[in-house]
């Protein structure tokens, strides 16, 4: 399965994501949309797949609105294997674009980019298969990105990606730019609080 946002009219608003599938090695793909607002007020972007232990298909998406819900991000799940999927919910996290991680211990990690002050990486984790990502478990790995100047954005940031270490630990790649204003790859290496 991949994920893939576009408009779909020339005129839309905002993107709406789509699942595209193959069950021939690529020869053959079928869509379904994964996320859409016909009211064209609130657009589904970058986004993230895993399949959580339970099996079904979890995703977590960049979310726009005009409800003012913007930059918190939305979950939607499947449970026949990407064919439908439940209506997209808002989360407590507020960032994009997110990256998930399904870890040995069960647990599913999702990091992503934070651009307010102070702008850097950070982290949630959930522990009931995606249904829910914990506040208190909210964790930041980085909190030197450039900072917002004269209300507007700060430095570019983001885009992480996590892989668990034979140890347990974690280690999540990310671009960020600084206050010195150089863009740069970088890396964490942490672990989950427990």
């Amino acid at each position: 399965i991949r994920l893939v946002y576009s408009r779909t009219r020339a005129k839309r608003r905002y993107y709406e994501l789509r699942a595209l599938r193959s069950e021939d090695n690529g020869e053959s793909w079928r869509s379904s949309v994964v996320a859409s607002d016909p009211a064209e007020e609130t657009g589904y972007g970058e986004s993230a797949i895993l399949r959580c232990g339970n099996g079904d298909l979890l995703v977590v998406m960049r979310t726009e609105s005009l409800t003012g819900t913007q930059d918190f991000m939305s979950i939607t799940r499947s449970t026949d294997d990407g064919i439908s999927w439940s209506p997209p919910e808002p989360t407590n996290m507020y960032g994009h674009p997110p990256d998930l991680l399904l870890l040995s211990n069960g647990h599913i990690l999702c990091t992503f980019g934070y651009r307010k002050d102070p702008m850097g990486i950070r982290y949630m984790i959930s522990t009931d298969d995606g249904h829910s990502f914990r506040t208190d478990s909210l964790g930041v790995l980085r909190d030197d990105g450039k900072p917002a100047c004269d209300g507007g954005r700060g430095g570019d940031l983001g885009y992480p990606i996590s892989v668990e270490l034979p140890d347990a630990s974690i280690f999540t790649i990310y671009y960020m730019t600084c206050a010195d204003g150089i863009t740069h790859i970088a890396g964490t290496h942490w672990r989950e609080e427990t």
